[in-house]
């Protein structure tokens, strides 16, 4: 098995290569930026290209698994298991800015997001694979996070990547 420090390094690059995908336009839609192995539960601050938003950023905790059938459910009810401790969740519900969890499957280099809403305070064990990170979820991605500095509400409380 290999070791949970090389699981989560490669989730982090998948990531990155999802985050960064060029679309339609032959350009990526957001510049990603790793915190530091210690900004505990913020692993990377994310920021849409082309924004007309001043500095618009929302942050991004990846999470993986070690276990090479992470998967249950079948359809739109298909999920992937990884875990964000209550912990967690209350740090990313706190945050001024969406926040989102990223679940990567190390074996099929899908990436799934999920956001975390402002008052967030309990944890999770899956997240759908209906959000997978393709184009349009990025397009998508995009639209809400430019939306939410647009009308700089208070808090994140609404999202297209909510369960």
């Amino acid at each position: 098995m290999p070791s949970k420090q090389r699981v989560g390094r490669r989730a982090e690059i998948l990531f990155q290569q999802a985050i960064t995908k060029w679309c339609e336009n032959g350009e990526p839609l957001f510049d990603e930026a790793f915190k530091s192995p210690v900004a505990e539960g913020l692993d990377f601050d994310l920021a849409p290209i082309g924004t007309t938003v001043f500095a618009a950023l929302a942050s991004v905790q990846v999470k993986t698994t070690v276990k090479k059938d992470a998967y249950t459910g079948t359809g739109k009810d298909r999920v992937f298991h990884v875990r964000l401790t209550a912990k967690d969740a209350r740090k990313l519900g706190r945050m001024a800015v969406p926040a989102y969890v990223v679940g990567v499957d190390v074996y099929t280099n899908a990436v799934y997001i999920r956001a975390v809403l402002h008052g967030t305070t309990s944890g999770f064990t899956t997240m759908t694979t209906r959000f997978k990170l393709n184009c349009k979820r990025l397009k998508e991605l995009w639209q809400e996070i430019q939306d939410f500095w647009n009308h700089r509400p208070q808090n994140f409380t609404t999202s297209a990547f909510e369960e």
